[in-house]
């Protein structure tokens, strides 16, 4: 057999092995479309890890570092780890916010701001809005803080108990500056200036008990609206524990300059004959009055005198002035008449008494720890009706003491 045969048999081999020909029916089967046909099987995939960065959902075992990676976080908020070990997006520790920040030191300069201006001692709230600039910018960092979603109720509670404490407070300062600087500016005038000026400070400070009182019972309410938002401000920005005290300490500070102007009053009021006053270092009493006569031997004119026992003494440590140049009377009439020296060329009885015995009060310095008395001379013009008498002495201090003593 030839090589050609025998190729031509062996390709025919191969066809007929291909496309089955093998005698049977090869056409394709009805209805062969319904059959279920098994799908392949795919590889098997590698398990998804337990947490996987990136998917937007803040999973177990993800880190600070890793979180929220996918999604960020909005202006405001950080990465934080929950309560459930869970790492998300929250705001950023209020602490640690500038609006915060600016709140304390605002506190801090609006209390500057309140023991400057009560240092100063002013007399009126007039321009004292400038005070208030910390807390009104203080206001708008708490508004700017809510905005941001942040929980404000500490904050609104330094706010208000402030601005309630400090603008009362400044009220009631005022009043009581003004009171006591009055009195201060009218010491050394005329007696009946000061105890005009003394009459007015005393109805201010009265008038102004009450509104203490008021400021304190207000200061009160706003202090215990919210005890815990409050301690929050004590513990967060430094609010001073004490500051709801303010009020009770004006009003008792009040009451003690009361105390003090009465007691002013009732020094300065005309005093009794043989009762001891105490004038700056200097304590002077006045005896029972009489009169004397002097008659001058050149003219022969008869000069009729007050004579008022002066006792003094010096209870200071240095020497004080003194004489009866500081004594005036004032008769019923409201006549005022200065003191008088008896002439010396004088033969009466009374006039020999009061320069060759020495009874006259001379001009002198008393020291220290030392008394003298003596008698001051009044001409009176022989004006011996007026009941009783006014006698005015000015002290070494400047202030002036009054008597009212019947002969």
């Amino acid at each position: 057999m030839s090589a050609k045969i025998i190729l031509a048999l062996a390709l025919m081999a191969v066809l007929l092995a291909a496309f089955g020909c093998t005698g049977e029916n090869t056409s394709p089967a009805k209805n062969d479309s319904q059959k279920q046909v098994a799908p392949e099987a795919k590889p098997s995939q590698p398990a998804q890890p337990a947490a996987v960065c990136g998917n937007g959902v803040p999973e177990a075992k993800e880190t600070q570092v890793t979180c929220c990676q996918d999604v960020g976080c909005a202006s405001g908020q950080t990465c934080q780890k929950g309560k459930d070990n869970t790492y998300a997006c929250a705001l950023i520790a209020k602490t640690e916010i500038a609006q915060a920040k600016q709140i304390e030191i605002d506190y801090l300069k609006m209390r500057e701001n309140m023991q400057a201006w009560i240092a100063a001692n002013h007399t009126s709230t007039a321009g004292t809005e400038q005070l208030f600039a910390p807390l009104d910018n203080m206001n708008e960092q708490i508004n700017a803080l809510q905005m941001a979603g942040y929980d404000v109720a500490a904050e609104s509670a330094l706010f208000t108990i402030l601005d309630t404490a400090y603008h009362d407070q400044i009220e009631l300062v005022a009043r009581e500056n003004s009171a006591r600087l009055r009195v201060a500016q009218s010491k050394g005038l005329a007696r009946d200036r000061y105890l005009n000026a003394l009459a007015l400070s005393l109805e201010e400070v009265q008038n102004t008990i009450p509104d203490a009182k008021n400021a304190q019972v207000r200061l009160l309410k706003t202090w215990n609206e919210d005890k815990v938002a409050r301690q929050m401000a004590v513990e967060e920005y430094g609010l001073d524990e004490n500051l709801w005290q303010m009020p009770a300490q004006e009003q008792s500070a009040l009451e003690s300059m009361e105390r003090e102007f009465k007691a002013e009053q009732t020094r300065l009021s005309p005093h009794n004959q043989n009762e001891w006053i105490q004038s700056g270092d200097m304590r002077i009493r006045l005896g029972s009055l009489g009169t004397a006569s002097c008659i001058n031997t050149v003219n022969g004119a008869s000069i009729n005198y007050l004579l008022i026992p002066v006792e003094t003494e010096n209870n200071g440590d240095s020497a004080i002035s003194f004489g009866p140049s500081a004594f005036l009377v004032r008769d019923w009439h409201k006549n005022q008449f200065s003191a008088a020296t008896p002439p010396i060329n004088s033969t009466s009885t009374d006039c020999k008494e009061y320069y060759e015995n020495g009874a006259g009060l001379k001009e002198q310095k008393i020291l220290p720890g030392s008394r003298s008395a003596g008698q001051v001379w009044i001409d009176i013009a022989g004006s011996y009706s007026a009941y009783p008498w006014e006698i005015y002495a000015e002290m070494p201090g400047g202030e002036q003491l009054a008597w009212q003593i019947a002969r």
